[in-house]
């Protein structure tokens, strides 16, 4: 009875796929019509300029640079303390691990994203909302992906929330 059964659907399947004329797919008339999206979308900016710059004093793009120099020099501690988000630095366990891994990895490579004899930096894109928060694509090393750090506005200061440097 198995065996019946299996040579019945077999013989199904292949009649109803014989039915499929050989050769390339019909091609469509027109291109699909888009469909309006109702969700927002982040606001995207590209930078004007392809080169490293110091940017502008209380902007997210400063605080990075000036994080990044503290980090390079060597200045874990007064990092944690001027630009750590309490978002990320939540607690004396969480500040000590960063310390041991992200922010140890981070002082090492401070100075591929930090240009020029000014330590500028090269933006490459920004996203979010300007306001209060902002994620910022930089260029570390030449040939590679930009990184991203997530900038808060906390009681009118910008705090590192994340990094990937």
């Amino acid at each position: 009875m198995r065996r019946a059964f299996f040579a019945v659907f077999l013989l199904s399947s292949t009649v109803a796929f014989a039915d499929i004329p050989p050769g390339p797919p019909p091609a469509h008339p027109t291109p699909p019509t888009p469909v309006a999206s109702t969700t927002t979308t982040p606001t995207t900016t590209a930078p004007a300029a392809t080169t490293a710059s110091v940017p502008a004093a209380n902007t997210p793009e400063a605080a990075i640079r000036d994080s990044l120099v503290e980090l390079k020099d060597g200045k874990v501690d007064q990092w944690i303390t001027d630009f750590c988000a309490p978002t990320l630095c939540q607690n004396a366990g969480v500040i000590e691990d960063m310390k041991t891994y992200s922010l140890a990895s981070a002082a090492k490579t401070a100075g591929s994203c930090l240009h020029g004899d000014d330590n500028g930096i090269q933006v490459k894109r920004t996203t979010g909302d300007p306001a209060k928060d902002v994620t910022i694509y930089i260029q570390c090393n030449e040939g590679r992906l930009p990184v991203p750090a997530k900038v808060v506005l906390l009681d009118g200061k910008w705090k590192i929330a994340s990094f990937s440097w």
